[in-house]
């Protein structure tokens, strides 16, 4: 159990930046993809 806990924060701060990046590309999506939906209610009106 504790090999296991050992090897996952290995691989916690192996993925740090590419969770972190991949965090801000859903993030950035969602936002656009909300801005977008606002949009067009806008317009829709």
């Amino acid at each position: 159990m504790k090999k296991k806990l050992q090897l996952y924060n290995h691989l916690q701060q192996g993925n740090d930046k590419v969770d972190r990046s991949a965090f801000w590309i859903c993030f950035a999506l969602f936002v656009g993809f909300g801005a977008g939906v606002i949009i067009s209610k806008f317009n829709l009106f």
